[in-house]
């Protein structure tokens, strides 16, 4: 039924996967945005039976996945490649902040660069240590006035800041998953809420600060 399309990336900043493929089933964990997944089956509610990166079995409504054959799966694998380094951010379909919102996006989302654009509406805000930390103006000349021109995986385009992102390779490169960058990490969740099956920073829970303070060092 799928036709080769077996494989998945999530397209929403944060994916719920259920134990069933209904929106009443309980909560089983969480997905974030340009992560892949495995296809397993679709049931006729439009949902897909995935295996996430960690292995874990679960149910995601179709509009939070885009489904790929594996020439599509290996040229989006190919494409160069953003991940959010601020911890909440915003995806404008124009390089202006009155611009309409394209997505928002998380701490951790993954995002295909199209190129760099110059702007003229920037504000301080957030950039990443490559330890997993969120860095803050501190007269280091981090931040600027440019945006990057991205695109998620079911197609939808647009800008956001410069300084809220990093280049997938660099971050890769730069990680340090030392147990004090780690805990450093883990920190920085204090006061979000606690959300059972959740992975991010619009809600955690303890296996997911766990896995997500793992993989913003890199692991």
């Amino acid at each position: 039924k799928l036709n080769g399309k077996i494989y998945g990336i999530i397209c929403m900043s944060v994916a719920s996967f259920n134990c069933d493929g209904d929106f009443s089933a309980e909560s089983g964990t969480q997905a974030l945005m340009g992560m892949p997944v495995k296809i397993l089956e679709q049931n006729e509610d439009d949902w897909y039976r995935c295996i996430n990166m960690e292995g874990y079995t679960a149910w995601v409504i179709g509009r939070s996945v885009t489904a790929m054959n594996e020439q599509e799966y290996d040229e989006y694998m190919r494409k160069p490649k953003v991940i959010v380094a601020t911890k909440y951010t915003t995806i404008y379909r124009e390089s202006s902040y009155t611009s309409l919102v394209v997505s928002d996006a998380v701490w951790g989302d993954i995002l295909i660069k199209k190129g760099d654009v110059a702007g003229t509406h920037g504000e301080n805000a957030g950039n990443h240590d490559g330890k997993g930390k969120v860095l803050r103006n501190g007269g280091k000349g981090l931040h600027n006035n440019n945006w990057v021109h991205v695109a998620i995986a079911d197609g939808r385009e647009g800008y956001i800041r410069a300084s809220e992102v990093i280049g997938l390779d660099k971050w890769i490169s730069t990680a340090n998953p030392t147990p004090e960058n780690i805990v450093e990490t883990a920190k920085q969740f204090t006061g979000y809420p606690y959300v059972w099956g959740g992975t991010s920073v619009k809600g955690i829970d303890c296996s997911g600060l766990a896995k997500t303070s793992y993989f913003l060092n890199g692991y």
